[in-house]
C-alpha cells in the first residue's frame, strides 16, 4: 500500500517535469543550438547572429550629421516611423553607390543619367526620411558633381516644397559657399514655396557680387527673384530694381531678358521698374522684344501703362512682323480707345500684317 502511494506521488512530480524538459529541448533545437557552424554560419550554441548582420547596418543612416562647423546648427534628423527608417536604408545604399561613382571621377551628366538617380528621385517623393538624408548629403557634397546631382533630384522631385529645413540650408550655402555651392543653393531655393526678406537679400548679394561676372549665377538668382519679388516691401523693391538694372543693359540677351522678367513682377507697383520694363520694347533682340510685349498683354498691366509702347510697335515700319503680331494680340486684350482702335485697324490692313501665332520665344 505504501509502495503504490509512493509511485503515485512520483508520477505526479515526474510527468510535468519530463514534459517541460522535452518542450525545452524542442525549442532549443528550433533556435539552432544543436546545429553545427557549417549550417548556421555561426558557432554552435549561439542563439542569434550579430545585430549588424540582422539589421543591414549602414554608416549613412537616416540621422547622419555630415556638416562643417559652420553648418552644424542645421539638424536634418526628423523623427521617422519604423517603416520610414526601413525605406531609407535602401536610400543609404543608393547614396553610397553614387558616392562610389563620384569617387571614380564620373561627371554630373553621368551621375544624373544613372539608375541610382532615378531610384532616389522615386524614394524622396514619398519618404520624408529619405529627403532629410539626401539633404544632408547635399550639404556634405555641395559644389561637387554629386552635390549638384542630388540638388537636382530634390529640386525637381516636387518633394522640397514641404521641407522646412531646406531653405535654411540653401541660404546657408548661398551666403558662405563657393560659386558651385551657391548654384546648388539657388537650385534648391527655386523648389521652395515660401519667400522672405533674408532670402531675397541673399539673392541680391549674389547679383551685386559674383553674379556680375558669372552669368550662370546671375541667371539662377534672377530666376528666383521672379518668384520672390511679389512679396517685397517698397524699400525691397527699390533694392531689387537697383540690383537688376545693370543686367537689363548687358550684352547677353539672356541676361537682359532675365532682368526684364524680374522687373515685370514689380512694374505694377514700382514706377522705376515700370519705366525700365517698358523700354524693353526697344531691345536689340527681337525675341526679347516679343517676350516684353507679350507680358504687357498677360493681364498684370493696366492699359494706360502699356498703351504707348504697344501702339508704337504697331506703327514702327522697321519692326519685325512677328513682334507686331504679338503686340496686336496684346492690344486685343484691352478695351481700346478710338485712336488706338484706328491704329489697330490700320495695322490689320497693312502689308506688314502677320497673323499671330502661339509662343513668344522665351518662357
Amino acid at each position: 500500500m505504501e509502495l503504490k502511494l509512493d509511485m503515485r506521488k512520483f508520477s505526479v512530480f515526474f510527468v510535468p517535469v519530463f514534459l517541460v524538459a522535452c518542450l525545452s529541448i524542442y525549442v532549443l533545437k528550433g533556435a539552432g543550438f544543436d546545429r553545427p557552424e557549417s549550417q548556421t554560419g555561426q558557432p554552435a550554441g549561439s542563439a542569434t547572429a550579430p545585430l549588424s548582420q540582422l539589421l543591414d547596418v549602414n554608416p549613412l543612416g537616416p540621422k547622419i550629421r555630415t556638416f562643417t562647423d559652420e553648418q552644424a546648427w542645421l539638424d536634418f534628423s526628423d523623427d521617422t516611423s519604423t517603416d520610414e527608417v526601413a525605406d531609407t536604408q535602401s536610400t543609404s545604399q543608393l547614396l553610397v553607390a553614387l558616392e562610389d561613382k563620384a569617387g571614380q571621377g564620373l561627371s554630373y551628366e553621368v551621375l544624373r543619367d544613372g539608375e541610382e538617380f532615378q531610384l532616389i528621385m522615386a524614394q524622396i517623393q514619398s519618404d520624408p526620411a529619405a529627403r532629410q538624408q539626401v539633404l544632408a548629403h547635399i550639404m556634405k557634397f555641395s559644389g561637387t558633381p554629386l552635390g549638384k546631382t542630388l540638388s537636382l533630384a530634390l529640386a525637381t522631385s516636387g518633394a522640397a516644397v514641404g521641407m522646412s529645413k531646406l531653405k535654411a540650408a540653401a541660404v546657408q550655402l548661398l551666403r558662405k559657399g563657393s560659386e558651385e555651392q551657391r548654384l546648388d543653393a539657388l537650385q534648391l531655393l527655386g523648389a521652395t514655396a515660401s519667400y522672405d526678406a533674408p532670402t531675397r537679400a541673399g539673392l541680391l548679394d549674389v547679383l551685386r557680387g559674383d553674379g556680375a561676372a558669372n552669368s550662370e549665377l546671375a541667371v539662377a538668382a534672377m530666376a528666383n527673384l521672379v518668384k520672390q519679388s511679389g512679396g517685397a516691401s517698397p524699400a525691397e523693391q527699390q533694392e531689387i530694381v537697383k540690383a537688376v538694372y545693370p543686367f537689363v543693359g548687358n550684352s547677353d540677351p539672356q541676361l537682359r531678358l532675365n532682368g526684364l522678367q524680374v522687373l515685370s513682377k514689380l512694374a505694377g507697383s514700382d514706377q522705376d521698374a515700370q519705366r525700365i520694363f517698358a523700354e524693353g520694347v526697344n531691345d536689340a533682340d527681337p525675341e526679347v522684344r516679343r517676350w516684353v510685349i507679350a507680358a504687357m498683354g498677360n493681364g498684370e498691366f493696366a492699359y494706360d501703362s502699356v498703351r504707348e509702347p504697344l501702339l508704337a510697335t504697331l506703327q514702327n515700319p522697321d519692326e519685325d512682323p512677328a513682334v507686331k503680331a504679338v503686340a496686336q494680340r496684346a492690344l486685343e486684350r484691352f478695351p481700346l480707345d478710338d485712336q488706338a482702335r484706328q491704329i489697330y485697324q490700320e495695322h490689320l490692313a497693312s502689308e506688314s500684317y502677320q497673323a499671330p501665332t502661339g509662343g513668344f520665344g522665351f518662357n
